[in-house]
């Protein structure tokens, strides 16, 4: 890398350190870029000095909760508030919906619950053995509503997740909607 290159990256990298590269004057009218020897010319090695620490990113907060308890039909939706909150843990088996994203279950073994999420979702799966699904309909790509029915086999724990997805997902060039995950955290006793 020629000399030069590295005086403009320096020129670059400095200004955004607080540094200021600009060539000073020397008395004899030339710059301190003329005056300095060239790298061929020089004994000791030139480097560029280190770019400064890109600044160390935290994990997102949640945007938005919503209650733990899922809507009853013809109801409306639980609104979302803008502070995090922490959720209860539910016992017992029940029906799980969209608002219940996030939430924890305890069940125990032998017990079933069902989730039931718009058509715009994949079908419900389990991550992990502690729960079975026994039974699962609609869902994207259809036009009905995903649902599935899960049993509670052995003590442990699992999430069942789900994804959003849309056909034009799927084509070229692609749409730009953020698909949402839903996750329902499963603990069997």
């Amino acid at each position: 890398m020629s000399f030069r290159r590295i005086w403009i990256a320096m020129a670059i990298a400095l200004p955004s350190a607080g540094c200021s590269a600009a060539p000073s004057a020397s008395p004899a009218g030339t710059s301190a870029l003329e005056q300095a020897p060239s790298p061929a010319a020089s004994t000791t090695p030139t480097t560029a000095p280190a770019p400064a620490p890109a600044p160390v990113a935290s994990a997102p907060e949640p945007l938005a909760t919503t209650s733990a308890a899922p809507s009853a039909p013809g109801s409306p939706s639980p609104q979302a508030s803008a502070q995090p909150s922490a959720r209860p843990i539910r016992s017992g088996p029940g029906p799980f919906a969209e608002a219940d994203s996030g939430a924890t279950v305890q069940l125990n073994v032998g017990e079933s619950f069902t989730v039931s999420l718009g058509s715009d979702s994949h079908q419900p799966q389990a991550q992990a053995d502690a729960v079975k699904r026994t039974a699962a309909a609609g869902g994207y790509p259809t036009k009905d509503a995903a649902k599935a029915t899960f049993k509670a086999v052995h003590a442990g724990q699992t999430d069942v997740v789900s994804n959003t997805d849309a056909g034009c997902l799927h084509t070229t060039p692609r749409c730009g909607i953020a698909q949402q995950v839903w996750t329902l955290h499963v603990i069997v006793r």
